[in-house]
């Protein structure tokens, strides 16, 4: 899926916006708002406000943020969402020069850690498939195999083609945003 998405952006000349497979271009997750180079906050319907549109946990409701006096900077000062931030800071540094952002997502790939900050945390599901999910053992299970055979599966892809421009002195955007190495 990876390699068919740049062989359409290059063959159409149009960029396909996909949050799971294209971490490449933003530097990985830029869930909850991220500090660095930009991000994004998911709100509903209800108000909920989400780490992103993939992540059905809440830990407040924008409506309640407002109707207390306070701002959406408020809602993204939370505690859950700072959480993440900080995760996905720590993914940076702890993958050395860079995480890994074909496989950048907290709640897919690093799915461990996603359940160690809902522990932690608290927020309410945003519906009640959410709340399956939170109380299914086999679920989490299921999502912490997945991640780990994706983290090696697109290790590989992200070693060669995107460490390896670095080391060849090609530049870091440049393979980023093409690709390939």
């Amino acid at each position: 899926m990876w390699r068919r998405t740049w062989e359409i952006i290059r063959e159409r000349q149009i960029f396909l916006a996909d949050f799971w497979n294209h971490g490449t271009v933003t530097d990985g997750c830029i869930s909850s708002g991220r500090s660095s180079g930009g991000g994004y906050m998911y709100i509903d319907w209800n108000g909920s406000v989400t780490p992103c549109v993939f992540v059905p946990y809440s830990p407040v409701n924008i409506k309640e943020v407002y109707a207390g006096g306070g701002t959406l900077t408020d809602a993204w000062a939370d505690p859950f969402f700072a959480g993440i931030r900080q995760w996905q800071e720590d993914y940076e540094k702890d993958n050395g020069r860079h995480g890994n952002w074909l496989a950048p997502c907290i709640i897919r790939d690093h799915h461990d850690d996603f359940r160690r900050l809902l522990i932690e945390h608290e927020p309410d599901p945003s519906d009640s498939s959410a709340e399956e999910a939170l109380m299914d053992p086999e679920y989490e299970q299921g999502m912490v195999a997945y991640g780990a055979a994706y983290q090696e599966l697109s290790g590989e892809v992200w070693k060669k083609q995107y460490l390896r421009a670095e080391e060849t002195g090609r530049s870091e955007s440049d393979a980023r945003i093409r690709g390939k190495g």
